[in-house]
């Protein structure tokens, strides 16, 4: 049943980003465009949809299922960075070639494609827990993701700290004090939060649209290297990762919501991390696309594995 779950949630994602590319081909939006919609989704859109999850209620046994989410979101980005490492040093990559791909690797659409699914399986209680992973992912991207962005560049561009100050972490650290206090937001807070945060989900993956209708599909799908790239990423790495962890003694929905992350493709964030540290943003944007879409049939897959 979860397996059919998810198809059908990836259905529907993918239609939403048939409608962006659609849209983008048919010039009702351009780049300027895009990225004000990007800017209103990160800024705006996104922290309302993480306070929404604070007016669902508290699942039984909340408050051990949140250090369990704290663990594992740790146990989560130490596989991923781990993993991407051994995968480099076997494939014996150029320094600049290991960067990107380490990059892709490391961090995972922890957000906008997996809430939907999230909430689809679990409810929107469930979706409290997302917030730990967004929380380092944050941290994580504007330190290590940065570190290594910028490894591609010719010209190294300097760390700026204050970056990983933005409105996901705040949101994200406040989400979790309140769900820790088991502090509720009122009725009329939540509802316009959840009309707020639900705008998201269809504006993300109209955005995902956008962006491959900006690319040569051919080329993506004529390149060696992004099949190889995308079979790792989508379906060797999250094998793996479920072989190693499924026997950890944690609640059987945190597992299940951790395989499920660890089965999302690269981040968005990256291929703007490549383009702004690394001038690389083309290419990596090819391997975000190819996963993206390989992800398509690879999550109903793997939820067979971890259901």
């Amino acid at each position: 049943m979860d397996s059919m779950i998810l198809l059908q949630q990836m259905i529907v994602l993918f239609a939403m980003m048939v409608s962006g590319y659609l849209a983008f081909k048919l010039h009702f939006f351009d780049r300027i465009g895009q990225h004000q919609i990007s800017t209103l989704l990160v800024k705006i859109l996104n922290p309302f949809l993480l306070l929404s999850s604070l007016g669902s209620g508290r699942a039984e046994n909340a408050d051990v299922m949140s250090r369990e989410a704290f663990i594992l979101s740790l146990i989560y980005y130490g596989y991923l960075f781990v993993f991407s490492l051994i995968y480099v040093k076997v494939r014996r990559l150029p320094v600049k070639e290991a960067s990107m791909q380490q990059l892709l690797m490391d961090f995972s659409n922890v957000g906008f494609f997996s809430i939907p699914l999230i909430r689809a399986l679990f409810g929107d209680s469930y979706v409290i827990y997302l917030l730990y992973y967004l929380l380092f992912f944050n941290i994580f991207a504007y330190t290590a993701g940065v570190f290594l962005a910028s490894r591609m560049a010719d010209e190294e561009k300097p760390f700026e700290i204050r970056k990983v100050f933005n409105s996901g972490t705040a949101v994200s650290a406040l989400a979790i004090v309140l769900n820790a206090l088991n502090i509720q937001l009122p009725a009329p807070a939540v509802t316009f939060c959840s009309y707020m945060g639900n705008a998201c989900i269809p504006l993300s993956m109209i955005l995902i649209g956008a962006s491959l209708a900006q690319k040569d599909l051919r080329k993506i799908f004529t390149t060696p290297g992004n099949y190889l790239f995308a079979l790792v990423r989508m379906l060797i790495c999250p094998v793996v990762g479920i072989l190693l962890f499924s026997h950890l003694p944690f609640h059987r929905d945190m597992l299940y919501l951790f395989f499920i992350l660890l089965s999302m493709p690269p981040a968005t964030m990256s291929g703007m991390l490549a383009e702004e540290y690394g001038h690389k943003g083309n290419e990596a944007n090819e391997f975000i696309a190819m996963a993206t879409l390989m992800a398509l049939a690879t999550i109903p897959l793997l939820s067979l594995l971890y259901i």
